[in-house]
């Protein structure tokens, strides 16, 4: 892991190390290289390209980090950290974008997870994946029905 590599006594890179994209990029790395990380299971197999090890590389890939969002793997929750693989979410998109979200797709119209098709139709999650599972209802029927 290197921040600034050469410079690393610079005040650019001292003040790099207390900005919100240096510590989500620290949180990265603490997830998938420390083996005392709390959630470290979590992350089993999960890499860091080796362009991001270093933190200079990631900031000019991933921008600043806006305020409130955080570090996302999307479109593949279950990939690597690594450009192509991971956005600045909201805290919404970060619930969306769980391995345990379920998606559901409404054929003509899209896939969703059960949260998101709740938001457009007004009807609780819960009650649409119970209309589906239980019920045995179509998703659109679920849904909007």
């Amino acid at each position: 892991m290197v921040v600034c590599p050469g410079r690393e006594d610079s005040a650019e890179c001292i003040a790099s190390m207390k900005s919100p994209t240096y510590r989500s990029w620290r949180a990265m790395i603490q997830r998938c290289q420390s083996p005392s990380y709390h959630a470290r299971h979590l992350y089993q197999g999960v890499k860091i390209c080796d362009r991001w090890r270093i933190f200079e590389n990631f900031l000019a890939d991933m921008g600043e980090r806006p305020p409130g969002m955080s570090l996302d793997r999307y479109p593949n929750v279950k990939g690597d950290y690594e450009p192509g693989n991971c956005r600045w979410a909201t805290p919404m998109q970060q619930a969306n974008n769980r391995r345990s979200s379920r998606l559901i797709e409404v054929p003509g119209v899209g896939t969703k997870t059960a949260a998101e098709w709740s938001r457009v139709s007004g009807v609780s999650g819960s009650l649409i994946t119970q209309r589906i599972d239980r019920d045995k209802k179509s998703p659109a029927d679920a849904i909007f029905g």
